[in-house]
């Protein structure tokens, strides 16, 4: 039961994944030809359509490897074989100012500056090997001459020399894209108060005073910096010899294009790079025919980053998809689109950690474990500690992996209604990852035979667990894990027809389903 947990990032991560075959081995190499990007070895127009990498972003200062998957060259290939086959032909890779430059110096970790330049080389190359261009994106910086760590406002004094050391280092590949800053934005106190308000002009031209904080609530008696402006960075990649398309993003976290036609530099390689999420002030179709089409009439546009935080009908990610195609503008989502409001690392530490989830049962009586009955009172009080020791045993790691399996197993019988054990917590008090593990467990014991009674059929097994949404699960984690139920079902054959081990599911690589007919 524990190996076939591995189905609950279907609700995580979009059917994509299940996509079979892999791409071309030759990978484009984009350019600029009026308001379209080409492939300029083939001269056909080329759309982007993939995802973003979580990863390389908090690298390195945080003590983590460069991406999810570590730094092995074999577990570099199996993740970018894996994205081979979702048939994508574009990866975003947002990346640390620090992590590459190294001016003020990294805690300890996997990574030095060195390395991680080295890494992210290896994993473009990887990239490029199976027809993959990839898309490097400025995405924390570190003007206040500490580690970069989260989000500013707009580029910094640091930002010249980090796009002169990139552009430097990957001019002569022709299959890169370059993304000068992820998300130029305004800054509002925790009154709710605009403490600073970017102008296009300031995009275009720095020069003006921005705070040094990172994206957080801006406090009072912040540091500033002089922002640096989209026109100095573009010179400086072009005096670095590359030739490369670059994007810029607008204004309001990437959300706004207004001004970017009568403030972008003069330059014939430019991509107009937005950002769309449900929350956002330009998120319908409406605004996006009002403000998004014109722009793409004179240049191509790029959705370097779409999604939404549920699993909703209608899906915002699907009317902006189809929107996206009408005009033949490209997208990448970020980690995978459909996600439950948390970011890939989050998947992909679940991933791992929730086979551990019963570990507490090590602790659990053999005549009570192995009971074919029911419970006595007294048996019931037993095998209701099996998640504390679970946890106990677990927490005992400071590893992320091993604290979050702690939480899981402490928290995966907890029931939205505040009537599980061992806490009695009740809705959104019960961790997310406890309530992911709780629907993918259910079911997944619901259709395996038990020594006390046969599995139930699937459609049984969806009836009882539509019967407990809001009761027992969180509705929402309900609704996403059956919109993608066709997936799981037929994910878990395919698991049990390979009899992979706890070893295989808590690989990185995402698991491919073997169609039933091959066998």
């Amino acid at each position: 039961m524990a190996s076939r947990l591995r189905r609950l990032l279907f609700c995580l991560l979009p059917a994509i994944l299940l996509m079979a075959g892999g791409a071309s081995a030759a990978a484009p190499q984009p350019m600029v030809k009026d308001n379209r990007i080409i492939d300029s070895v083939t001269s056909k127009r080329f759309v982007p359509h993939g995802v973003n990498f979580p990863g390389f972003e908090y690298a390195c200062q945080q003590g983590w490897s460069y991406g999810e998957d570590g730094t092995e060259p074999d577990e570099v290939g199996s993740t970018v074989a894996a994205m081979a086959s979702w048939k994508i032909n574009t990866v975003r890779l947002p990346l640390n100012a620090d992590c590459w430059l190294g001016k003020y110096g990294l805690p300890e970790g996997p990574l030095t500056s060195a390395g991680y330049r080295q890494a992210v080389e290896n994993f473009v190359s990887a990239l490029n090997s199976v027809g993959i261009v990839a898309i490097l994106d400025l995405h924390w910086s570190n003007p206040d001459g500490v580690v970069a760590e989260g989000l500013r406002p707009m580029p910094d004094q640091n930002s010249p020399d980090f796009w002169s050391s990139v552009a430097s280092r990957f001019k002569d590949n022709k299959s890169v894209i370059f993304d000068l800053f992820n998300e130029p934005h305004s800054r509002w106190n925790s009154n709710g108060t605009k403490v600073f308000g970017l102008t296009w002009d300031c995009w275009a031209n720095g020069g003006c005073q921005a705070p040094a904080e990172p994206d957080t609530a801006a406090k009072s008696g912040m540091a500033w910096y002089r922002a640096t402006g989209m026109k100095e960075l573009t010179t400086v990649v072009r005096n670095a010899g590359a030739t490369q398309p670059i994007i810029l993003s607008g204004i309001d976290y990437a959300n706004d294009l207004r001004g970017w036609l009568e403030n972008a530099p003069n330059d014939g390689q430019l991509i107009a790079g937005f950002h769309n999420y449900p929350g956002q002030r330009c998120h319908t179709s409406q605004c996006w025919n009002e403000e998004i089409a014109p722009v793409n009439l004179e240049v191509p546009v790029l959705a370097a980053e779409f999604g939404q935080n549920d699993c909703g009908t209608p899906s915002h990610v699907n009317r902006f998809m189809e929107w996206a195609d009408d005009q033949s503008i490209g997208y990448l989502a970020w980690a995978l689109a459909l996600r439950l409001g948390q970011r890939s690392t989050f998947a992909s530490l679940l991933r791992k950690a929730a086979p551990m989830h019963d570990i507490g049962k090590i602790g659990m009586p053999d005549g009570v474990l192995k009971k074919p009955g029911g419970f006595t009172p007294e048996e019931r009080a037993v095998m209701n500690q099996h998640p504390a020791i679970g946890a106990e045993i677990l927490g005992r790691s400071r590893i992320p992996l091993f604290q979050l399996a702690a939480e899981v197993a402490l928290s995966h019988h907890e029931r939205w209604d505040g009537s599980g054990y061992p806490s009695r917590l009740a809705g959104e008090a019960i961790p997310l990852s406890g309530r992911i593990v709780a629907v993918v467990d259910f079911f997944d014991a619901l259709t395996m035979d038990r020594c006390y009674r046969p599995a139930f059929s699937d459609a049984k097994a969806i009836e009882m667990l539509r019967a407990e949404r809001g009761r027992a699960f969180d509705p929402r984690v309900v609704d996403c894990f059956l919109e993608h139920i066709g997936d799981m079902i037929e994910l878990r054959d395919s698991v049990t027809r390979n009899r992979l081990d706890f070893e295989d599911l808590t690989q990185d690589a995402p698991l491919r389903i073997v169609p039933r007919e091959s066998h």
